[in-house]
């Protein structure tokens, strides 16, 4: 996977959009304080979302890249699994001879899957299986797929085509990820809240610090994935560190201690960027996506202990 920011973002239909919830710079405050070292306030930062064609690699969008897994994968996992280890497949080349495994004895038993296969390789793959089949570049589409499904079947003389196609499967299935997600969030308008939020945070380092400020949320997605997301917001140093969002599911983001100097960065600057690099780590095939929203995420402040308004 080279590039993905799953972790703010939300989908509109055709592309991304970023809601602030609340503009902060009119609050009017006076000198006073607000709580003590129990008390914990929350202020709703962001809402961000990711249109399902934006979630992509360079060859294609999600949609299309399940789509092609589907038919390089066995329709029954081994031992009857509901996912794809995709982490596994990368990293364990037994697992994934057993997914490749099932996959040809699919083909040797269903009409509908060697079809399937055959008509991707037509389409994609041709040129790479024309030496194999000894066919010339100018075969028909009748005629190619003919000839693979007779020499797939045909005993010794299909085990090159055998090979030949586990070979494209294999290629294809331990590449399969996404790039990064790059969302523009603009201004935050968080005005003088920033200071409200920062004035009497611990410093790090504090043994059993009351007054700390975070970043927490939460990630609501309707995709058949598992995925790894660690997003970073440009142009500060704030970073949530790697977490997984379940599939088609709603999951907490790891609360992130952020200090004053994060928020005052993240507030004066006059355009923030969250990047996110996104690793998929198992996919449920048969799950259905919602197009109109696969991934939604909620942002806010956490500040614990008092706020202090004497400014």
């Amino acid at each position: 996977m080279r590039k993905i920011f799953l972790l703010f973002a939300v989908a509109a239909s055709a592309g991304s959009c970023f809601d602030s919830d609340y503009d902060l710079r009119d609050l009017d405050t006076g000198h006073i304080a607000l709580g003590d070292g129990t008390s914990s306030f929350r202020v709703p930062l962001a809402r961000i979302s990711v249109a399902l064609d934006e979630i992509r690699d360079d060859k294609g969008s999600l949609q299309q890249m399940l789509a092609e897994a589907d038919v390089w994968l066995p329709s029954q996992l081994p031992g009857g699994a509901s996912y794809v280890d995709l982490a596994q497949v990368r990293s364990d080349d037994r697992y994934l001879s057993s997914l490749l495994d099932a996959l040809i004895s699919e083909m040797h038993a269903s009409t509908a899957k060697l079809d399937a296969v055959s008509d991707l390789i037509w389409s994609d793959y041709k040129t790479d299986f024309l030496g194999t089949l000894g066919l010339p570049s100018s075969v028909g589409e009748t005629q190619f797929k003919e000839v693979f499904a007779a020499q797939f079947r045909a005993g010794d003389l299909g085990s090159a085509l055998r090979s030949k196609t586990e070979e494209s499967a294999r290629r294809y299935l331990t590449a399969l990820d996404v790039d990064d997600l790059e969302y523009p969030l603009g201004e935050l308008n968080l005005g003088e809240v920033v200071d409200m939020l920062t004035e009497n945070l611990d410093p790090a380092g504090t043994s059993d610090p009351v007054n700390t400020l975070s970043i927490e949320g939460e990630v609501v997605s309707t995709l058949p994935l598992t995925m790894e997301l660690a997003p970073t917001f440009y142009p500060t140093r704030i970073r949530i560190e790697p977490f997984h969002i379940e599939a088609d599911a709603a999951t907490p983001l790891p609360s992130t201690r952020i200090y004053a100097e994060d928020l005052q960065s993240l507030s004066a600057a006059s355009n923030v960027v969250v990047r996110v690099p996104v690793s998929l780590q198992k996919y449920f095939p048969g799950t259905r996506i919602d197009e109109h929203e696969p991934l939604s995420i909620r942002l806010s402040l956490h500040k614990t202990g008092s706020l202090k308004l004497d400014f």
